[in-house]
């Protein structure tokens, strides 16, 4: 979401900067966290593009991103070919 978001919801001329600088989540590389902390800058050229992608950036974290579903087809065809 971070490297491919801001760019399909901005005009081309004023794509903004999305830098994670810090990320922090769980206690041991073998356990999956139930969450996670992320810190970083927004950058932009009009305020309007800095709140909209600190408001998508917000909705993702507060109600998730879309889960992947595999296309057994697809699965199926790739594995034979």
């Amino acid at each position: 979401m971070v490297q491919t978001r801001p760019g399909t919801i901005m005009a081309s001329s004023d794509v903004p900067q999305v830098t994670v600088t810090r990320i922090a989540a769980g206690t041991d590389s073998t356990i999956i966290p139930e969450t996670a902390e992320l810190e970083g800058t927004i950058r932009a050229l009009s305020e309007h593009t800095r709140v909209t992608v600190h408001e998508e950036t917000r909705r993702v974290c507060d109600h998730g991103y879309p889960v992947t579903v595999n296309d057994a087809g697809f699965v199926l065809e790739a594995l034979t070919s």
